[in-house]
């Protein structure tokens, strides 16, 4: 069997934040332990006496394996007010020894905290609770030596015990075993006339990673991560109340769902260009949008235009609209995400095919959509045969009569939905933005929902048309603050792959890195596995993201690394409530991907760049700079990130000012090495050299994993040759010769 492995790997996590239990296949013979367990009925203990409501002496336990060997301390070492813990077997290990070796076989007993029979008793309740206070993510191993007829394990319930939408019934058969999210709220109730007995052991077990992974994509029925990401973001988005649920459980989802295809699969985004007279104005408001929503892809479209490009869309299977109108400020794009998705979700559970900003004046005759932002659902509507936005025209319409409800989401004016009324009258209105889709899905009887108080805290607009509104004022301070910010920032962890693309018969002599978190050092280990860059230039726009790598190089243990990376997590806000297991458990994922599993040449890596130069330098603005420190006699590596495609930038320079600049950044370089210059058609990826199978210099974004298409790299740069001047022999002649 492997080594003994705590299975708490951070994609691990991920399943078990999708469905709180993972069944791993068990072979034994736990009729024996069974056996065992019930010959030493008469020396379990009552467990958790202060729990009247589950206890009733009916739920019980017996330490195999204890606190300093005490059979009968079965909780946790806190509640006896012992803050160093040491476990070893009990007497009661020489009653059962068939279940000891059973253990020896599956778990590091070493490794091992408490190992406990829990016996369940006939007609038995385990009130429902959670083993961790703040519901952080706990895993148990329980291993069933028996479950009778009649007692199930309920688990994602409620805290008064009720089911919802995601309850499950863990699924125990005598032998089986589950690796379970105890931190979830869960009970158990045995119902039949038999005891009920487990064993639940807190320690690592001898199943490898990959095959647990594998496991939990079976059961739960995902293919990859991106349907993974989207799992979770459905399960999150239906809940009613995520305050409920912890944020943490869905930082893999934050990474991910940000992917461009990913999102693509599920909606299509339009920012709705407002066409202002004040044509800076407009360009602003435009950058304004455009940056807040990085990294998703759009496409920008006039007014007069967005039903047939609505209307494209719909005959490419696309699944949602989402319509934004620039001058509007996304705070949080992942925020954002999730709370489309759950209006989506609560669209098509109400069957509503519209959403949006409504506005509904009667007396007016204003029945309208606001144009900052609108979600139209093509699962459950025919764009191409009823859609039409319709545009200001103050013009009578008709509307199938309606009702509203009660409650506003601010205003009087503001229903949180509308709906066709049973009269079947019709109502007088004004043409205006949205109102021929809100008459269309009234007259199919659906309903038109308003966006929730938490979908509109994600975003600010800006309202331009006003010019000099205070939404305006605080919209360019908040953009003020943000590029601010960004020269403070100093991202703790990768958001991306940590490799780049391995080019054939390529080996550098100069890495050239932005200071990013962990790719440096991965980045030496994949090109300088055995050896040492000549020379390392890191630079970065952010002196705290210097200092950190600087930090990280001269780390020499795991235990410093974990350290310095738990102190500048304080320093990032939004992660101040990091610890260093969730720490540990990130740098072990890193180190089994991108290390060959050893800590020895993560550590190796990372001292490396002790050796580096750090420049704090704004490589968008003054990448003129870095010019004298190229070589034309070695090869070099020059990994950017996304210095040319970032959120930041967004806000200041449009796009094509963006990529005019990155393409005078790699012709400059390209210039000084008198070589050719190619590009990728899509990325930030840029190759120079002789030719593409001889290559001196590799300028990455790190996007690229596999060779790409030779169709998408197109030569962007070729040196004029030198002139060669002639010179005409001529006779000579001795100037002296005549005197």
């Amino acid at each position: 069997m492997s080594n003994a492995l705590w299975p708490h790997t951070f994609k691990i996590k991920q399943y078990l934040h999708l469905s709180p239990y993972i069944m791993i296949p068990l072979e034994f013979d736990f009729q024996a332990c069974l056996a065992e367990a019930l010959s030493l009925v008469d020396k379990f203990v009552a467990h958790r006496n202060y729990d009247k409501k589950s206890n009733e002496h009916r739920w019980k336990s017996l330490c195999i394996q204890g606190l300093n060997g005490d059979s009968t301390k079965t909780l946790y070492h806190s509640d006896y007010n012992i803050k160093q813990p040491v476990f070893a077997l009990t007497e009661i290990a020489q009653h059962c020894p068939k279940t000891v070796a059973f253990l020896e076989t599956m778990t590091d007993l070493k490794k091992c905290g408490r190992i406990r029979f829990m016996l369940l008793e006939p007609g038995g309740r385990i009130h429902v609770h959670r083993d961790s206070a703040d519901g952080e993510l706990t895993i148990g191993i329980n291993i069933a030596l028996n479950n009778p007829v009649g007692c199930d394990f309920h688990i994602d319930v409620d805290e008064d015990g009720r089911h919802g939408e995601w309850t499950k019934t863990i699924p125990f058969e005598p032998g089986s075993m589950a690796a379970i999210d105890i931190g979830r709220f869960h009970y158990v109730e045995n119902n039949s006339d038999q005891p009920r007995i487990h064993i639940i052991l807190d320690g690592p077990i001898k199943v490898s990673h990959e095959k647990i992974e594998a496991l939990a994509r079976t059961q739960n029925k995902v293919n990859d991560d991106n349907e993974l990401a989207l799992a979770l973001l459905l399960k999150r988005a239906s809940y009613k109340n995520s305050e409920n649920h912890s944020e943490n459980q869905f930082e893999f989802v934050r990474t991910q769902m940000l992917d461009r295809e990913f999102l693509r699969k599920h909606f299509e985004l339009f920012v709705l260009d407002e066409e202002l007279q004040d044509k800076q104005l407009n360009s602003e408001m435009i950058n304004m949008t455009v940056a807040s929503i990085y990294p998703l892809r759009f496409t920008i479209c006039k007014k007069n235009v967005l039903d047939y490009m609505i209307q494209t869309k719909a005959t490419k299977n696309t699944k949602a609209i989402l319509i934004i109108c620039a001058g509007t400020l996304i705070e949080k794009i992942s925020e954002f995400v999730f709370e489309v998705f759950r209006t989506l979700s609560k669209m098509r559970s109400e069957n509503a095919y519209l959403a949006g900003h409504i506005m509904n004046r009667r007396e007016q005759k204003s029945l309208l959509l606001h144009q900052q932002m609108t979600i139209i659902d093509l699962v459950n509507f025919n764009y191409l045969r009823l859609g039409h936005f319709g545009f200001p025209k103050n013009a009578g319409f008709r509307v199938p009569d309606f009702e509203v409800s009660v409650e506003n989401i601010h205003d009087d004016y503001t229903p949180l939905w509308l709906k066709k009324s049973k009269t079947n009258g019709a109502i007088e209105v004004n043409l205006n933005w949205g109102t021929l889709l809100i008459a269309q899905s009234l007259s199919l009887s659906r309903p038109v929902i308003n966006f929730s108080e938490s979908m509109r805290k994600t975003r600010l607009y800006s309202y331009p048309e006003k010019s000099q509104s205070s939404e305006l004022k605080l919209n360019r301070i908040a953009v003020k603050a943000k590029v601010s910010n960004a020269a403070t920032k100093a991202y703790l962890f990768n958001n991306e792959n940590l490799g780049v693309l391995q080019l054939e018969n390529f080996k550098p002599d100069y890495l050239y890195a932005v200071s990013s978190a962990f790719k440096p050092a991965s980045l030496i280990h994949q090109y300088w596995p055995d050896g040492q860059p000549k020379k390392i230039f890191m630079i970065d726009y952010s002196q705290p993201a210097l200092d950190y790598v600087k930090q990280l190089s001269r780390c020499r243990s795991m235990v410093e690394v974990v350290t310095v990376i738990f102190n500048n997590s304080k320093r990032e806000r939004k992660i101040v409530d990091m610890k260093t297991s969730d720490i540990r458990i990130k740098l072990d994922e890193i180190i089994a991907q991108q290390f060959n599993k050893s800590e020895q040449l993560f550590l190796n890596s990372l001292k490396k760049l002790s050796f580096a130069n750090f420049s704090h330098l704004d490589l968008f603005s003054n990448f003129e700079k870095l010019l004298p420190s190229f070589d034309r006699r070695g090869k070099f590596i020059f990994w950017h990130s996304n210095v040319w495609s970032n959120d930041i930038l967004n806000f200041i320079y449009s796009k094509s000012e963006m990529e005019n600049t990155y393409r005078k950044f790699v012709l400059s370089i390209a210039r000084k090495y008198q070589m050719k210059a190619w590009k990728h058609r899509d990325y930030n990826e840029v190759f120079i050299g002789n030719s593409l199978s001889d290559i001196t210099g590799f300028i990455t974004a790190g996007l690229l994993e596999k060779k790409p298409d030779p169709k998408l790299i197109e030569l962007i740069f070729e040196p004029q040759p030198k002139t060669q001047i002639k010179f005409e022999a001529k006779k000579f002649v001795d100037p002296m010769a005549s005197l």
